[in-house]
């Protein structure tokens, strides 16, 4: 994490099981994934008031079987 003025920005990973209904139209695979994430928030008076974020898209559909590597 990383804050400069009145603004901060996180870099992290998520992890998590494919389960549940599927995704874009792909079925659930039952496999742990993970990808990584940046997120970007402004702060007014010490709170959030804006956020932007980024997950690595390709990570999440190479793991669905959406891509094929």
């Amino acid at each position: 994490m990383v804050a400069e003025g009145h603004l901060v920005f996180v870099h992290g990973a998520c992890a998590g099981t494919d389960t549940g209904n599927g995704f874009l139209g792909f079925p659930s695979t039952g496999n742990k994934m993970e990808y990584g994430v940046v997120d970007m928030f402004r702060l007014r008076d010490g709170k959030p008031c804006e956020h932007w974020d980024m997950a690595d898209a390709e990570a999440i559909f190479i793991q669905i079987g959406a891509i094929k590597v």
